[in-house]
């Protein structure tokens, strides 16, 4: 039930970002009511934190959001093995922030750790991660527009759909 409730509202709020979508959402009372915010399906799990929680933004808002950003925080689910490549990193890096990122075993062959993206091994790395990014901002910024001009350059969609074409036409020989 939590889990259904958690989809309508996080599909509900990138709906209305669609024409179509938006006028589905005004059509139902029942959408809008599990949609407000005071119905938010995720609780945080410490009181002290639930100020800092905000809903969730999607399309150009989001991408706002990163750019306004000074640093993006990444973490890879389990099934990524070692494997280092989720939207999440092309998102931010491509927005200009400074994506600070999981350590993962085939990163190197994306993003250079320490030019273009800042690496953690650990939660206390991350920590220490985090406050040197805060307490040298040009070396972040510097690291931030490496990191950019990375993505624009050779992780675009048209870059992806290149490779994916390659790896298909491979495939078929």
């Amino acid at each position: 039930k939590l889990i259904a409730k958690q989809s309508i509202f996080f599909s509900s709020k990138a709906l209305k970002y669609a024409p179509l979508g938006k006028k589905l959402l005004q059509s139902s009372n029942r959408i809008q009511n599990i949609t407000s915010s005071e119905h938010h399906p995720i609780k945080p799990i410490n009181k002290k934190l639930s100020s800092y929680f905000k809903d969730p933004v999607f399309g150009i808002d989001m991408y706002q959001k990163l750019k306004e950003s000074y640093i993006t925080f990444n973490i890879h689910i389990g099934a990524a093995k070692t494997s280092s490549c989720n939207m999440r990193m092309f998102e931010a890096t491509g927005a200009g922030t400074c994506l600070l990122t999981d350590s993962k075993q085939k990163l190197p062959s994306i993003f250079t750790p320490g030019k273009e993206v800042v690496v953690y091994e650990n939660k206390e790395d991350c920590i220490e991660k985090v406050k040197w990014l805060i307490d040298h901002p040009d070396e972040r910024d510097q690291i931030a527009n490496r990191g950019q001009q990375k993505t624009l350059d050779q992780h675009t969609i048209y870059d992806r759909s290149e490779l994916l074409n390659k790896i298909i036409k491979q495939s078929i020989r």
